[in-house]
């Protein structure tokens, strides 16, 4: 290999060190007028997924307002922008991976007031899965080794809550949740 080749291979690879993550994150430091630019342009060419992609996460994700899900595909926007490298891939990908990311860590910032301990979040998941699965709440607490009350309780404890009220009132949701669910195979065995 010819020493041209091999500084050019150097040089890619310290350009390639250079795109990961920074300390700070993506955000870390002010725009530059030049990257103000590159964003612009960029949002231009992509105006139609932003849409797309705030439909699909807005219907995803139900306990989050639409407004609260475009301003985090706005922050994954240029996160992504700063983040892309055109040779690894399509900018659809990582822009997907970063929205989904902001509006997780929204979610976790600003919906739960109090968060569950680990062991009552994986008794809820594990309550959950069952529930999906058709058992009835007396069938989960003898699967699990668990009373009835401490099954409800886990559910509780780790249902999503609006980030805009007063109190602890659970998020209102069309659908059947998982304590809806098994309450109702409860009152249907009886």
């Amino acid at each position: 290999m010819s020493e041209a080749e091999q500084l050019t291979l150097k040089i890619g690879k310290k350009e390639n060190a250079k795109r990961k993550s920074p300390k700070g994150g993506w955000l870390a430091e002010p725009l530059s007028a030049q990257e103000q630019k590159h964003i612009s342009q960029m949002y231009v060419e992509h105006h139609g997924l932003i849409k797309l992609l705030g439909a699909q996460l807005t219907r995803r994700f139900p306990m989050v307002d639409s407004l609260d899900v475009f301003s985090c595909i706005d922050i994954a926007f240029i996160k992504s922008c700063r983040a892309y490298d055109e040779n690894k891939g399509k900018f659809s990908t990582i822009f997907t991976k970063f929205a989904t990311g902001e509006i997780r860590h929204f979610i976790r910032d600003h919906n739960f007031m109090i968060s569950a301990p680990s062991s009552v979040r994986e008794l809820s998941v594990s309550v959950r899965k069952l529930a999906a699965l058709g058992h009835t709440l007396a069938e989960i607490s003898d699967l699990l080794q668990v009373t009835k009350q401490q099954c409800k309780d886990a559910i509780v404890a780790t249902a999503g809550i609006s980030h805009d009220i007063q109190g602890f009132e659970l998020h209102q949701c069309e659908r059947l949740g998982p304590m809806d669910v098994l309450i109702a195979n409860e009152s249907s065995a009886n």
